[in-house]
């Protein structure tokens, strides 16, 4: 042993106030009642929800299973659960506040518009229905007519006038006669032997004196 460990070996231990382990103790008490009573209550809800769903997938004329709403935990217990048994699982409504879980069989699969109304309400309304199309996002609305209460020409008047884009709008009409070009301009009047003429004339003023 080193010079170290001997000094440490060597010294006493403080005394341990007995009150302060006295506290220790029963609060560790506590602790691992409360562990062993939260133990106790999720092994009971998983075997109530166990019962739920075997009898779910049993009774045939069942397409989904919903439960009340609960908490994180007990959700995740239900979604294991549903999984285990091959069921689909979705949860909708707000946290710590109304969320709950609804079990489907895979046979009978939610629509996507059911999925919508459970997310967004019943009165919703979904606008974009093909998004392969439109290419744009399913957009949720209320399903009410929005008036606006005030018309931008008005407020915006003293910007851009009572006539913007009026001359714009006009339709306009395509310039016939742009690139038009007389048939009799066209022709070329000379004979075979005068262009040949032409040419050899053009051709001799390309080629520099001494070539000649």
């Amino acid at each position: 042993m080193d010079l170290l460990g001997s000094i440490l070996s060597s010294m006493e231990t403080p005394p341990e106030n007995k009150e302060e382990k006295k506290a220790r103790m029963k609060q560790k008490r506590v602790s691992e009642k409360l562990q062993e009573q939260s133990r106790k209550e999720k092994a009971k809800f998983r075997s109530e929800v166990e019962k739920k769903v075997s009898q779910f997938v049993k009774d045939q004329s069942q397409k989904s299973l919903k439960f009340d709403p609960m908490d994180k935990l007990q959700r995740s217990i239900v979604h294991d659960v549903g999984e285990i048994a091959g069921l689909i699982s979705h949860s909708f409504g707000t946290e710590e506040v109304d969320k709950y879980t609804i079990l489907y069989k895979k046979e009978y699969p939610p629509s996507e518009q059911e999925l919508r109304q459970l997310k967004y309400g019943e009165g919703a309304v979904a606008v974009a229905t093909d998004d392969k199309v439109t290419g744009s996002s399913n957009v949720v609305t209320s399903g009410k007519d929005v008036t606006p209460t005030r018309d931008y020409r008005e407020k915006y008047k003293h910007l851009i006038g009572s006539s913007s884009g009026q001359e714009a709008a006009k339709i306009t009409q395509p310039n016939k006669s742009f690139g038009y070009v007389p048939s009799a301009n066209k022709r070329d009047t000379r004979s075979i032997e005068e262009t040949l003429n032409d040419l050899r004339t053009k051709k001799a003023k390309l080629q520099p004196p001494d070539s000649v």
